[in-house]
């Protein structure tokens, strides 16, 4: 007995012998809902009890130095001066600076100067 062909554009987990589920869907689900119930907040005291509640200290240093890793690529500072000043490779930084030259990127948006209320960028 033969399984058929899955797509090559979606990542699957194989659940059985004939049952495969999209893994990217599912993802793309779950981050939707996510999204929902952030919007949803008003108070941002609230959303960061929540994450802080959700992420292990090891998940939020990741998503914090992402968050620090294009807040820095959006002021205009070099890959070098950003992998330097976090201890990074530039690897990390990449995907970073992919994301903001897009051009509807809604990282470019967020990070706008009239957007972001001012940071320490110490």
């Amino acid at each position: 007995m033969r399984l058929p062909a899955l797509p090559k554009s979606r990542k699957f987990c194989l659940i059985g012998p004939r049952r495969a589920v999209s893994i990217g869907r599912n993802i793309v689900d779950r981050i939707a809902n996510i999204a929902r119930v952030l919007a949803q907040m008003r108070r941002p005291q609230t959303v960061e009890r929540l994450l802080r509640e959700l992420l292990t200290e090891s998940e939020a240093e990741k998503l914090s130095r992402r968050w620090e890793i294009v807040r820095f690529l959006s002021e205009g500072k070099s890959q070098r001066t950003i992998a330097r000043r976090l201890r990074v490779s530039l690897c990390n930084i990449t995907r970073g600076a992919r994301e903001l030259k897009k051009r509807r990127s809604t990282l470019k948006r967020v990070f706008s100067p009239h957007t972001l209320p001012h940071q320490n960028t110490s």
